[in-house]
């Protein structure tokens, strides 16, 4: 019986152990993926010799924002899933940023189109990106 006692406290504090193991491995993380949101590489997409208020222009400048995107968040080993999942949410999010900041209506329908999002989740999410 009392080595059950000993054993339980054992546990006990190995579990509030591992807890807190766990809480400082997330602060941590969340800690460097501020870093990493200061400190990402960008790329500059030149879109001067486009004609925005055509289907073709936006088409073709959706693709060079696509290709800075891969480029910029790379292209991991697909038997690393977490790296994978890492580099679609860069991508996506990069994508999206840009396609924010251009702010046109056909650069957006074609995102959305690639997407499949809607008017208004396109709106929901830009909102959230824009509070502090």
């Amino acid at each position: 019986m009392n080595i059950q006692k000993i054993d339980r406290k054992a546990g006990a504090r190995a579990l509030r152990t591992l807890v807190a193991s766990a809480a400082l491995t997330l602060l941590a993380q969340a800690g460097h993926a501020d870093a990493q949101r200061a400190d990402r590489p960008k790329l500059v997409v030149q879109y001067a010799d486009l004609d925005l208020t055509s289907a073709s222009g936006a088409k073709i400048l959706y693709r060079r924002i696509h290709a800075a995107a891969v480029k910029v968040c790379g292209i991991p080993d697909l038997m690393q899933l977490a790296a994978v999942a890492a580099a679609k949410a860069c991508s996506d999010r990069a994508i999206a940023d840009a396609v924010a900041s251009i702010d046109n209506p056909l650069l957006t329908a074609r995102h959305r189109a690639a997407t499949g999002t809607t008017d208004q989740e396109g709106t929901l999410r830009a909102s959230s990106r824009t509070r502090p």
